[in-house]
């Protein structure tokens, strides 16, 4: 699951050169929105593993309420469990660090029940969390990265994409931003949509 989180793990602030590097505003922008929900299956037995990605606004019946809710699109589940969850634990008398972590630990439980809900009742053994700045730390690691564009395309405004056509390697910074872009608004007659965009965030992996 990735997160669309300006805050780290603790809920705190990133620097700022974080934040730049993301091509994202501040820890007061954003949420806990699951943005990019893959599911992956890794046979036992050996062979190549197959993935699927889900929608991020797909309308689906939560598995049971969250904070009264009981309908939503997938991505919310993280983050109304979160904000049904932090203020009871608070209120229990926990810390707020310990509060967090365990307000955190319930949202993820909510968004693999929802996702795993929506998908007929799969199981699902484990699951990685990963927010903006941590797909920049992997991205630093596997820079650079080889992608090949049928149109340029840049999109300054939102995700920070400025890309020729052709075979180009990408910086950790620019991969950010190709799997972040879903719209163009330099070029006319190039059009994208939230699909495209999932379909970058396969390509790179």
């Amino acid at each position: 699951m990735g997160l669309d989180s300006r805050v780290d793990e603790n809920g705190n602030p990133y620097p700022q050169d974080i934040y730049n590097a993301i091509h994202a505003e501040d820890a007061s922008v954003g949420g806990y929105n699951t943005n990019v929900l893959l599911y992956i299956h890794i046979p036992a037995g050996g062979g190549p593993a197959v993935g699927i990605s889900i929608p991020r606004d797909d309308y689906v019946q939560y598995a049971g309420n969250i904070g009264g809710v009981s309908h939503g699109k997938i991505k919310e589940a993280y983050g109304r469990e979160l904000s049904a969850k932090l203020p009871v634990l608070l209120k229990q008398g926990l810390s707020k660090a310990d509060a967090y972590q365990q307000a955190r630990d319930a949202a993820r439980e909510a968004e693999i029940r929802a996702v795993s809900q929506f998908l007929g009742g799969v199981r699902i053994d484990h699951f990685v969390e990963v927010t903006m700045a941590a797909f920049y730390r992997v991205a630093q690691a596997v820079q650079p990265i080889t992608v090949c564009l049928n149109h340029a395309t840049a999109d300054p405004k939102y995700s920070g994409a400025n890309f020729p056509a052709g075979m180009q390697q990408l910086t950790a910074s620019q991969a950010m931003s190709f799997v972040r872009q879903r719209r163009d608004t330099v070029y006319r007659g190039v059009f994208l949509t939230d699909l495209d965009r999932t379909r970058r965030q396969q390509a790179f992996m």
